[in-house]
């Protein structure tokens, strides 16, 4: 009785994986496609001939060009992310977040030019990727403002800021010459712009930037945590 009632639970196990496997599998192709051309030549079909599936696997995913670009630049963004925040969870430095956040993106679009081609072909009109990402970059900028970093006055143009940035830098690193530092110069620029003095957002845009499999901490930037100081005092870390 017991081996019996286990049965449906594994073939439920088993066919979400296959489903999420075949999904996995629909969303690379998109990325694919997208790297190559505009959004809205990325047809059904045609994600159902780069995928190597059949016309009627992919409508059990999607309805429509929009829902493809829609999951493909979530996906895009999810997956980058993700390990970005995982990587500088420990991180207590709004500025510095903000800083390596901007630098790991850009130059991840520089390492893996299908996945910034992707990337910078549907921002515009992505908004769940958007969205994802603006979620990540507000979080850093109002702790770096609390902390002092930070003196903008308005929180979503200071967003827009950094978000049209890093997109921009992105396409810049993907369709324009390899600038090396390309990364750096952009979150040194973008610091400034929020409040950050000159000399600090040059030491901050500049750290060495350790692996995303390597988690960041204050205690690898050189700079300790100092939580019972004052925010005007932190500001000057």
């Amino acid at each position: 009785m017991a081996g019996r009632k286990s049965e449906p639970a594994v073939a439920l196990s088993r066919g979400h994986k296959k489903r999420s496997r075949t999904r996995t599998q629909l969303l690379d192709a998109a990325t694919r496609m997208y790297s190559r051309g505009d959004s809205s030549e990325v047809s059904l079909a045609g994600l159902a001939e780069e995928a190597n599936l059949a016309n009627g696997t992919v409508y059990n995913y999607f309805r429509s060009r929009e829902e493809v670009m829609e999951a493909t630049g979530v996906d895009l963004a999810d997956r980058f992310s993700d390990k970005v925040a995982a990587a500088y969870a420990k991180l207590d430095n709004g500025a510095q977040r903000v800083a390596i956040g901007m630098r790991w993106f850009v130059r991840h679009g520089q390492e893996d030019p299908v996945w910034g081609r992707a990337v910078a072909r549907i921002s515009g009109t992505a908004k769940a990727m958007k969205s994802i990402l603006a979620n990540y970059i507000r979080t850093d900028l109002r702790l770096g403002r609390k902390q002092g970093h930070f003196t903008f006055d308005d929180e979503d143009v200071a967003l827009d800021l950094c978000l049209a940035t890093v997109l921009a830098a992105v396409r810049t690193s993907t369709e324009g010459p390899f600038i090396s530092d390309h990364p750096e110069k952009c979150a040194e620029m973008v610091l400034r712009a929020l409040g950050v003095g000159p000399s600090q957002s040059k030491r901050f845009a500049h750290m060495p930037l350790p692996s995303l499999n390597e988690p960041v901490d204050d205690a690898k930037t050189g700079i300790a945590k100092r939580k019972q100081a004052p925010l005007a005092q932190k500001a000057r870390t």
